[in-house]
């Protein structure tokens, strides 16, 4: 039996397909990611980006930028997003003052949701023990036109997850 004879050539070709290849795949990442973060889906670091709710609660006072990363989890009408607050970031008392909110608990129907979106490059929390917080009736039944809000505060850091929903 004879071995089969590669040649330089058939090796060159081989390299060059496996580079261009690798080229539109890396192209097509870096566009998806583009397309993402123009729709303001996932972390948002440029302001622009930010979900047009919350460009709006910040456009007021610009301090309340400070210790905010969003990410936004959809896009369109029915739109939600997460942000993290770092501890003593001003939107937290913000948030407690200006929105009409109540305690609430681990166990909230929209809990879930607030801890299965929270980015893996983000810090874990103690749910468990954290402090709750949520608009009336959020999650229990549909709400039209206000902002809805669930948020979480770390008992141990101080450092807040907020779940935000608007439907149009």
């Amino acid at each position: 039996m004879k071995r089969p004879r590669y040649g330089l050539r058939s090796l060159l070709f081989l390299t060059l397909c496996c580079a261009l290849c690798s080229g539109i795949l890396s192209w097509s990442a870096a566009a998806r990611r583009a397309a993402r973060q123009k729709a303001g889906l996932g972390i948002q670091n440029d302001v622009d980006h930010w979900p047009y709710v919350l460009r709006k609660l910040v456009e007021s006072d610009e301090a309340l930028q400070s210790g905010l990363t969003p990410c936004g989890l959809t896009a369109g009408f029915d739109h939600s997003s997460i942000w993290r607050l770092d501890s003593g970031a001003p939107m937290i008392d913000f948030l407690m003052s200006n929105q009409m909110l109540q305690s609430a608990t681990v166990s909230h129907p929209k809990a879930n949701d607030l801890i299965s979106s929270v980015p893996a490059e983000w810090p874990k929390q103690d749910w468990a023990s954290s402090r709750w917080y949520a608009t009336p009736g959020f999650g229990t039944r549909h709400i039209e036109g206000p902002d809805l809000y669930l948020i979480a505060i770390d008992s141990g850091d101080g450092t807040a997850f907020v779940y935000h929903e608007n439907h149009f």
